[in-house]
């Protein structure tokens, strides 16, 4: 397959290898919706469409030879997963690599280009979307950057999510069924922003330190009397830099957290023993039950008592 001439790519390729190799669709074992934009108007003034909805919706496995260029940008917001495979896309003037494992997010109205790689052609899942939250989610975008990684995790729930999408308009373009895809919408981008350990928009880049190790150890370990120095020693960082990527990377402070986990703890610990409160203060890593009281009120809002005699479920 020819690349792209200019900076994507910088082969020169010939009229008719453009013409004959290059194509936007087509692909064995594709699949593709494109909803009909009478009925997007019809359903897109719906108050749960309004923030966030699908106008097209595809899965191009191997694509060999796929290439798209728009020049003037689309009209809707561009979100592709990469999941094997290859290609080259370019931004603004950005131009890079797009491998399985990553996410390109391409605003509308923005001059963009992309294409599968010869050798290895990607398989690759792909959404447009509108609406009024779409700028919400690619204001996280770190700046002059359209790509972002994904963890193998994040990767699996948004297969599942795709899987889910696709099938649900695969019979027809019913209003329940374009409801439900925009619900997808949301989920697909909140995975990807929010619950993506490759990526932490609160850094605004990709994070250059994973604390998870760390996250991990306070659940597992949050009865015992952890300090923020021997957290910060357990992550390898001063007290000080530990302290800031935690906060940015979890959105709470370290010491935070750990009564976070502790007050988890105490909850469940109400809600399925008998055990009294003293003694759910002590296996919660406090052995002063009113310091603990205090602490529970102003961390979940109603006081160890009060808890207890709710009604859940």
């Amino acid at each position: 397959m020819p690349k792209l001439t200019g900076q994507l790519g910088h082969e020169k390729v010939s009229a008719l290898s453009m013409n004959t190799l290059k194509k936007s669709e087509g692909f064995r074992g594709q699949i593709l919706h494109m909803i009909p934009r009478p009925i997007l108007e019809r359903d897109c003034l719906h108050p749960l469409m309004q923030p966030l909805y699908i106008s097209d919706i595809g899965w191009y496995p191997k694509a060999r030879h796929h290439y798209r260029k728009r020049a003037e940008g689309a009209d809707e917001n561009i979100l592709i997963v990469c999941v094997a495979g290859k290609g080259r896309f370019e931004v603004q003037g950005h131009n890079s690599l797009l491998e399985a494992g990553q996410a390109l997010l391409i605003p509308k109205g923005v001059p963009h280009r992309y294409e599968a790689d010869e050798q290895e052609p990607w398989s690759i899942h792909w959404i447009h979307f509108k609406g009024s939250d779409a700028d919400l989610y690619l204001r996280l975008l770190p700046d002059g950057e359209f790509r972002l990684p994904l963890a193998p995790a994040c990767i699996a729930g948004l297969e599942s999510i795709f899987c889910s999408a696709t099938s649900a308009i695969a019979d027809a373009y019913s209003q329940s069924n374009i409801l439900y895809l925009a619900q997808l919408c949301h989920h697909l981008l909140g995975l990807i922003f929010f619950h993506n350990q490759a990526y932490s928009p609160t850094l605004r880049a990709p994070a250059s330190h994973d604390l998870q190790p760390t996250v991990t150890y306070i659940m597992e370990h949050c009865v015992e009397p952890l300090t923020r120095n021997a957290l910060a020693r357990h992550a390898g960082l001063s007290a000080a830099h530990f302290s800031l990527l935690f906060q940015r990377q979890t959105g709470v402070a370290p010491l935070q957290f750990l009564i976070q986990q502790r007050m988890r703890l105490a909850c469940r610990l109400m809600d399925t023993t008998p055990l009294t409160i003293r003694e759910i203060a002590v296996k919660a890593g406090y052995d002063d039950p009113y310091y603990f009281s205090r602490l529970f009120r102003k961390t979940i809002g109603h006081s160890p008592r009060e808890h207890r005699k709710m009604r859940k479920g």
